[in-house]
């Protein structure tokens, strides 16, 4: 039995026979993961009945409209409606927002990079002369991530701005965030808790990974927001993903973003890995 795949895993490398070969005839499933396969390995695969699991990374407005189709609180998006696109321009802004202070983020990245809570001001100028508005308002951010992690970092910080790239969400009070992966039928998870002067929690700026009692999450996230992330999951064929889940001070429980590639860092790898086989083994008939 093989398993065929457009871009693998690491942490599942060793944990199955993975061929690249789609005409293998012993390929009893096929994984889709960051990006999607082409319409003719789709077709091939769906006349010879191979189950074709996992989706393609959606851009930040995408996921505001698919948490909102499936009934999950997730905070208030703003970008141009004719086309979903992040605003391009003043004049488009003006037509959908009228927010005094919000938060932006790359309309496509991860990691927190680039999330920050500006004012329209700021704002308009950004959208008027990008590459001089947005070195002076991330200065300080810039001048952190050129010694930790220049390449990444500035390539999601500076692209952000590259032809209006910038999505717009309310500002929330976040008491409380959570790191979530979801599976078919289990989850793991742990509490993001931030350091002083953070905007949002991240491990690989210090945050740090605090246990959550499962009492909490059975009283308060298994219904409706897990099974909503379910029900989700199953609409795109997700054999997993990995959510940024947030409690404000309304104590509504929502959730900022999803992807299917995320980074273990706060999970026990073992753990990880014996559930992202499980889920695969789920989907083999």
């Amino acid at each position: 039995m093989k398993i065929y795949s457009n871009n693998l895993p690491a942490i599942l490398a060793n944990q199955f026979d993975f061929t690249e070969n789609k005409f293998d005839k012993d390929i009893k499933l096929a994984l889709q993961y960051e990006y999607l396969f082409n319409e003719e390995t789709t077709t091939l695969f769906k006349v010879l009945g191979v189950p074709v699991i996992g989706y393609v990374r959606l851009d930040k407005v995408l996921q505001s409209i698919v948490l909102e189709k499936f009934n999950i609180t997730t905070p208030k998006t703003y970008f141009n409606k004719t086309d979903n696109t992040p605003f391009r321009g003043i004049q488009q802004f003006d037509s959908y927002c009228d927010l005094t202070e919000f938060i932006v983020k790359p309309y496509v990245g991860a990691r927190g990079i680039g999330v920050k809570k500006i004012n329209r001001k700021e704002y308009k100028k950004m959208l008027e002369n990008p590459e001089k508005e947005v070195n002076k308002l991330y200065s300080s951010e810039l001048e952190e991530q050129a010694i930790h992690s220049p390449d990444t970092d500035k390539y999601y910080v500076e692209s952000a701005f590259r032809n209006g790239s910038m999505v717009v969400q309310e500002y929330l009070d976040i008491k409380k965030e959570f790191r979530l992966l979801c599976f078919p039928n289990e989850y793991l998870i742990y509490e993001r808790r931030k350091q002083d002067g953070q905007l949002l929690g991240n491990l690989s700026h210090g945050s740090i990974p605090m246990d959550v009692a499962k009492e909490f999450c059975r009283d308060h996230l298994e219904e409706p927001l897990i099974s909503r992330v379910r029900e989700m999951m199953k609409y795109f064929n997700y054999p997993w993903l990995s959510l940024d889940v947030y409690i404000d001070n309304q104590f509504n429980i929502g959730i900022l973003e999803f992807q299917m590639e995320f980074a273990y860092e706060g999970f026990n790898p073992k753990d990880v890995r014996e559930c992202m086989e499980r889920s695969i083994k789920g989907f083999i008939k």
